[in-house]
């Protein structure tokens, strides 16, 4: 059994009842993660049972290569229909121009910085 980190908020425009915050870590470049982020959305999705449940993902890849910042799209398709998929951010922190960052006060903004130290 592996554990997920999900945190929860609301939306303050009252779209949505919750919206779920799933990042996921990766120290390595992961060619299966478009599928393992449609199947952790879909699982948080249906075990919500709530159509008005949003989930968000975003990968944080340790490791240079992977783009920087970008907004990734998981498409299942049959027959060149689409049937099912999911949308996420990618953040290559490698990637990041660490100078750009670094004296931001957001405590995100840390970690391009820590990841150009290894």
């Amino acid at each position: 059994m592996i554990a997920e980190l999900v945190g929860s908020t609301c939306d303050v425009e009252g779209r949505y009842t919750q919206v779920l915050v799933h990042p996921e870590l990766q120290m390595l470049a992961d060619s299966d993660m478009g599928w393992r982020v449609l199947q952790y959305n879909a699982g948080f999705t249906l075990r919500s049972r709530r159509p008005d449940v949003r989930v968000v993902s975003m990968v944080f890849y340790q490791c240079s290569g992977m783009g920087g910042i970008q907004r990734k799209e998981y498409p299942l398709d049959c027959y060149d229909s689409y049937t099912l998929g999911v949308g996420y951010w990618s953040v290559g922190l490698g990637d990041l121009e660490t100078r750009d960052y670094v004296n931001r006060d957001n405590p995100m903004a840390w970690a391009p910085f820590r990841s150009t130290l290894r």
